[in-house]
């Protein structure tokens, strides 16, 4: 699990463990959901929230459960999740509705009871499966894995995931050529590009007219003053505007002393780089004082080849995975990505040190 999920959980449930919630009232399901995904991730709940979620009564239960069901969106349509945004977000509340599936039946088992064996629980179960046997037919595992991100670290074992097939051959796409003056993004489709890069042939296109660029411009710089991360193509597409060709982090940990200890600890930094240009791959970066980690899901037979630094691959791994590692120093770093046609995608890196001032 990331540190970034794994802390922003922690935080909610000593905040829920402190608060007066009710799980008789609406919007319960999202209380839950924070209870599943800590059972599915094996954090430790505090006693006072488990408490409470464990001594609610049946009609509470009840009401979540027919809540989580109402929530649950319509399978996604056959398109590619990469194109969507939709369809991201269908697949990610999917499996937001795993984690109160599970929070429901830990709290059944308190009350003595199997999951089958009470209705709404059992009828929350059955439309999920169904939203699986229906999703599974346009959307393939692999696509299901990159599209839910930072989540796929709640799945430590068999799951729901199950229900998808990997798909080794990727089905063709025609390439559409968008008029920038007839596509008009919506707010959603703009974020999803500037945080996850999703999008990046059809905003290119429409941020090109000089209104909509300073649309797009006010839009990222709200999002980094809320310190929200934004995707290597925002990233990109902000310093071309700039006239610079370097996207610069702050982010490289000083190596430490375990506490009370003379051990020295090497802490690492996790940075998601989003979509990679418009291909159907998306990058994520592990740094540490010494090293650098590239890692890069992308659709089979969609790259030739990664260039990190002084490190090349030709090569996914046998799970059509790529990973490169660079020693420091840690920039300029030449990232060159080579697509199954021969274009080449550039981006440089320089990866400073973290700024905890």
């Amino acid at each position: 699990m990331s540190h970034t999920l794994h802390d922003q959980l922690r935080s909610t449930l000593d905040a829920l463990a402190a608060s007066e919630f009710s799980l008789s009232t609406p919007g319960a399901s999202l209380v839950v959901q924070h209870y599943g995904d800590a059972l599915r991730a094996g954090i430790t709940v505090p006693m006072a929230l488990r408490k409470r979620l464990h001594s609610a009564d049946l009609s509470a239960l009840r009401a979540i459960a027919d809540e989580a069901r109402r929530d649950l969106d319509a399978p996604p349509p056959a398109v590619d999740g990469f194109d969507d945004p939709s369809v991201e977000l269908a697949l990610r509340a999917r499996d937001q509705l795993e984690s109160v599936l599970v929070g429901l039946r830990r709290i059944a088992l308190a009350h003595g009871l199997a999951s089958d064996e009470f209705d709404p629980i059992f009828d929350l179960a059955s439309a999920l499966e169904q939203f699986d046997a229906s999703a599974s037919k346009s959307q393939s595992r692999n696509h299901v894995e990159q599209l839910l991100a930072e989540r796929m670290s709640l799945h430590a074992s068999a799951g729901w995931l199950d229900r998808y097939e990997h798909r080794d051959v990727a089905a063709p796409r025609p390439e559409v050529e968008l008029d920038a003056s007839e596509f008009r993004p919506t707010h959603e489709q703009l974020t999803q590009w500037a945080t996850r890069g999703v999008g990046a042939k059809q905003v290119a296109a429409w941020a090109s007219r000089d209104e909509n660029t300073e649309e797009l411009r006010a839009l990222l710089e709200a999002l980094q003053a809320e310190r929200i991360p934004l995707s290597l193509n925002a990233l990109r597409w902000s310093r071309t505007r700039a006239d610079s060709t370097t996207i610069e982090w702050a982010i490289r940990p000083m190596t430490r002393l375990a506490a009370g200890t003379d051990r020295p600890t090497e802490p690492m930094r996790s940075v998601e780089l989003g979509q990679l240009g418009s291909l159907r791959a998306f990058g994520h970066l592990l740094v540490r004082s010494s090293s650098t980690l590239l890692r890069v899901r992308a659709e089979p037979n969609e790259i030739r080849s990664i260039q990190f630094g002084d490190q090349t691959l030709d090569a996914p791994d046998a799970r059509g995975n790529w990973s490169l590692e660079v020693r420091a120093p840690h920039g300029p770093l030449a990232l060159i990505v080579t697509d199954a046609s021969g274009q080449s995608f550039c981006w440089t890196l320089s990866i400073g040190p973290l700024n905890e001032g």
